[in-house]
């Protein structure tokens, strides 16, 4: 993700997007299969039909997070899919699972589905150190508004660093 070059422009959306011959999707699609993710076997085809060769970097990340929660929704406990296909990925797999575990919860208990993104911010991954406040935190704040702020209290105290450091970039202006 972080050794693509920039395009004209500026921002996340100007990255260029991801080639087919240095594609994560098969990546993505095995530790789907591993973890027993329905449609794991489907995932490249579906992403390739929803445009995601032409999109923009960011618009990729967001297919497979969508993609990955409509799959997350399909399983009868998606917190412990989610968990188990963060288990069977590798780095480039896991930087995916903030948003798309975000998207999959966002309409359920908020307490409990920050607390699986709190648990993967101590794993010391650093693309998912990097995609975790994205994708996984400020959405619940603009979804929340300043209920969040009693949500991620703790976060601000907790001993990890990497935990403090997930709240504070998911909430600077």
């Amino acid at each position: 993700m972080s050794s693509r070059g920039r395009t004209a422009g500026s921002g996340v959306g100007s990255l260029r997007p991801e080639p087919r011959e240095h594609s994560v999707l098969p990546l993505i699609e095995a530790a789907a299969w591993a973890s027993g993710l329905p449609g794991a076997s489907q995932l490249a085809v579906e992403a390739e039909a929803r445009g995601y060769f032409r999109s923009t970097l960011l618009k990729q990340w967001e297919l497979v997070h969508a993609l990955l929660a409509e799959h997350l929704r399909e399983t009868a406990e998606p917190d412990a899919a989610a968990r188990e296909l963060f288990s069977a990925g590798g780095t480039r797999v896991r930087f995916f699972l903030p948003g798309a575990w975000t998207q999959c919860a966002l309409g359920s208990a908020p307490a409990e589905a920050l607390d699986l993104l709190r648990v993967w911010s101590r794993e010391g991954d650093e693309l998912v150190a990097e995609s975790l406040p994205a994708f996984g935190l400020r959405p619940w704040a603009t979804h929340l508004g300043p209920e969040v702020l009693a949500l991620l209290l703790p976060w601000a105290a907790d001993p990890d660093p990497e935990v403090r450091r997930a709240v504070v970039v998911a909430l600077r202006p």
